[in-house]
């Protein structure tokens, strides 16, 4: 990746693309340079040329001194050589590693360059993504504008979920996942766990692909399509309320922070958030993500939950009358109003009581319009 040849092909690729219409750049294996170390490497000349310069400026001099490396002195003959000296075979294996991911992300960085410029691009910035296994952000993945990665089904809990997709993503990043995958075709149980992931994925400020032409991890590397009826409706409540999740931002950081949302069921998770760009904050959503879900037609009791939300922590409210609380999920077209209880649980509280819907997420619409709302500083 880090020949200007190479370079110059992918920016060529790139540019056709967005001319056919598309509007964001996937680059697979930003860094596969580095880990390709591991099974083979690369060791051409470039990469060689490369290589001995960045010994020079990076290795212990001890080392330098010991294997009498100069200018001339090429790492591939070196290795190649049954007689090296191999006493530092693994000081210099690490030195390669970190020179390809710095070749990569070098290229990364560049690439990205060009094709914003007017001169040798499309004159504008264009959204890119990769590949990066859920958790790498490192040296290349992190010059990409959003990870894309294979969620593995033990990955697919509030706690772990929370953190690969909010904890551990550098700010203005997002990371996107697949469904979470078994080494099979998921049961109705797993299923659900799907929908589950989906919603919680929006809750949070990110999404999940549509399971649809999905790689499995079985002996056949069998692809998943998804029935309509399992997904259609959860996907098309994200669509239809696309305006309530572009460009709303979480109020607070966390899973489960109580001194600003308290829930009375376990396994439910609750996320404020509100639209930073807006010169009045008057809409706040609370995302209900429910972990309890078992699907349209289980037999579990479904109970009404209390939330209990800190006024001027989540809602940046002193007043509680004037807020306006309604409820959608998936299963409906319609808003359902929900009436506030203020100084519930305590003074500078309110407590809405949502009734049962046997979804694995909704929002709850906390409009504050009608009570005078003061203009961001």
């Amino acid at each position: 990746a880090n020949h200007p040849q190479y370079l110059d092909i992918v920016l060529d690729a790139a540019k056709t693309l967005l001319s056919l219409g598309a509007t964001a750049i996937q680059h697979d294996g930003p860094g596969i340079n580095a880990e390709s170390v591991k099974w083979g490497a690369c060791y051409c000349s470039r990469c060689m040329s490369l290589f001995t310069p960045y010994v020079l400026s990076n290795v212990s001099h001890t080392i330098i001194h010991e294997l009498n490396i100069t200018k001339s002195w090429n790492y591939r003959e070196f290795l190649l050589n049954p007689k090296h000296n191999k006493t530092y075979d693994a000081d210099l294996r690490k030195a390669f590693v970190a020179f390809q991911g710095d070749s990569a992300t070098n290229y990364q960085r560049k690439l990205r360059e060009k094709l914003f410029s007017a001169k040798h691009g499309v004159g504008r910035p264009v959204t890119m993504s990769c590949n990066n296994g859920v958790r790498n952000w490192w040296g290349p993945y992190g010059v990409f504008d959003y990870g894309l990665g294979e969620l593995s089904e033990v990955d697919a809990t509030p706690e772990k979920l929370y953190s690969l997709l909010v904890e551990k993503v550098p700010a203005g990043k997002k990371q996107v996942t697949t469904m979470p995958k078994w080494d099979h075709e998921p049961t109705v149980g797993e299923k659900h766990v799907i929908q589950i992931v989906a919603g919680f994925a929006y809750s949070v400020g990110t999404n999940m692909l549509v399971p649809w032409d999905i790689y499995l991890p079985t002996p056949h590397a069998q692809r998943y399509y998804g029935n309509v009826s399992d997904y259609a409706p959860l996907f098309k409540f994200a669509r239809d309320n696309a305006v309530l999740l572009d460009g709303f931002d979480a109020v607070y950081q966390g899973l489960a922070n109580t001194s600003m949302i308290k829930v009375n069921q376990s396994d439910v998770y609750v996320f404020p958030r509100t639209n930073t760009n807006a010169t009045r904050q008057e809409l706040t959503v609370l995302h209900v993500s429910d972990w309890t879900y078992c699907g349209v037609n289980c037999t579990h009791k479904r109970e009404a939950r209390r939330i209990s939300v800190n006024m001027k922590g989540v809602l940046h409210q002193d007043k509680c009358n004037c807020i306006q609380f309604s409820l959608m999920h998936p299963a409906t077209t319609n808003q359902m109003p929900l009436t506030p209880d203020c100084n519930k649980p305590t003074a500078g509280w309110v407590e809405v009581v949502v009734p049962a819907f046997n979804q694995p997420w909704g929002m709850i619409l906390a409009n504050a319009t009608g009570c005078g709302t003061a203009p961001r500083s």
